[in-house]
């Protein structure tokens, strides 16, 4: 991850416990509750491709992908590392 989206995200553990507030407001932006793969590509469209110019539609679009990766996928997101903290994704 860019160091620009470390900024814009913040804290790992802080984003990952607000990630239903994140997902939610993706869900009242776009007017859909389904966290698709084409749902988040048609927002991420009709923004022209430009997601990090706002912080806080960065953090709303990641948001819906960790939803989608936890949901559909069945992923476990964890903050991990020492010195340098970022998200992982696992396997369940």
């Amino acid at each position: 991850m860019s160091k620009r989206r470390k900024e814009i995200l913040g804290d790992p553990g802080l984003y990952l416990g607000k990630l239903v507030d994140y997902s939610s407001k993706f869900e009242q932006v776009t007017g859909n509750r389904d966290y698709s793969l084409k749902t988040i590509r048609e927002y991420v469209e009709s923004q022209h491709y430009e997601v990090e110019n706002d912080p806080e539609n960065f953090r709303m679009v990641l948001g819906a992908f960790c939803i989608l990766l936890i949901d559909w996928y069945a992923m476990k997101l964890k903050v991990r590392g020492i010195f340098q903290k970022r998200i992982s994704v696992e396997s369940k």
